[in-house]
């Protein structure tokens, strides 16, 4: 494809990922449903890589003295888009109720510090001979 091809194609790309974003601050404010705002997560991350393949074909077609233009605005964007998907994933743990690890009980007459203390250090299966280092 020609530069102004792959332009057309990432101008498009961006308006598209612009109104979604717009209608992303929206429902980041209203929306409680966690499955609704994975999904939306799940878009923008297509966006994102979307984009991220329209900006590599054009690295690869335009002149030299346009590159860097190119890429700072391409990462200008990246970065308005990464930090939407931050706040997607900061709503979404905001409304998960957290894990909480299951109580464990001990049901034998073993006291606890001993249970625990078998169970974090396994004993070498293997003896090994002790090595020395001599001084020079």
């Amino acid at each position: 494809m020609d530069a102004d091809k792959i332009k057309n194609k990432r101008k498009a790309l961006k308006n598209s990922a612009t109104k979604f974003v717009n209608n992303l601050d929206v429902s980041l404010d209203s929306e409680t449903n966690v499955n609704h705002l994975e999904i939306l997560y799940n878009q923008l991350i297509e966006k994102i890589d979307s984009l991220k393949i329209a900006d590599n074909e054009l690295s690869n077609v335009i002149e030299a003295k346009d590159i860097e233009k190119e890429v700072e605005q391409a990462e200008n964007y990246m970065e308005n888009l990464i930090s939407y998907k931050c706040k997607i994933s900061q709503r979404i743990a905001s409304l998960t109720p957290p894990v909480v690890p299951p109580v464990v009980y001990n049901s034998t007459n073993v006291p606890t510090s001993t249970t625990q203390a078998a169970i974090q250090e396994p004993k070498p299966a293997i003896k090994l001979p002790k090595l020395t280092v001599n001084k020079f």
